[in-house]
């Protein structure tokens, strides 16, 4: 990860923004759907992406399920998709045991090189920046950002 000469004014504007999702958290009550909503759209605003996604594990471990992606140069909205541990044995020991994947080129980046053909390749997918979510009983999926078009050098401030 490189080091960004604004990381003390983008680490404000981050915070910034987390204290609004806080604030949406606490509004939105048990209504987790529309926080995602909420959480991705203000992951494509900040991170100037053009892709964020929330996906869950499957209580067994087995899979991740899309359950939010926001899709920001249509403002689209879609909660399609499974990955399958088995189709992708790198990806999940990498999410599972680190706690972000910051992979400037995802297509090389053995983390998420098994993502090139047919899922990067075809989205036009460069970079992608992944943290874990946990709860107090563990690991329960993972945040996905993406950058398209180009490749994307994720810095301290973004991770």
């Amino acid at each position: 990860m490189k080091q960004s000469g604004t990381t003390e004014r983008g680490l404000r504007r981050y915070n910034a923004e987390l204290d609004r999702l806080m604030q949406v958290g606490r509004q939105t009550g048990d209504d987790v759907t529309a926080f995602m909503r909420v959480a991705v759209r203000s992951l494509t605003a900040m991170l100037q992406v053009e892709r964020a996604s929330i996906w869950l594990l499957r209580n067994d471990d087995t899979a991740l399920h899309c359950e939010c992606l926001h899709e920001a140069p249509d403002d689209r909205l879609s909660s399609e998709g499974i990955l399958n541990a088995l189709d992708f044995p790198s990806y999940f020991e990498a999410f599972k045991t680190a706690r972000v994947i910051a992979a400037d080129d995802a297509r090389t980046d053995p983390r998420t090189c098994e993502f090139a053909v047919g899922y990067l390749d075809v989205l036009d997918i460069h970079s992608m920046l992944d943290a874990q979510i946990r709860d107090l009983s563990g690991l329960r999926g993972v945040v996905c950002c993406e950058k398209t078009g180009e490749q994307r050098p994720w810095h301290e401030e973004d991770v």
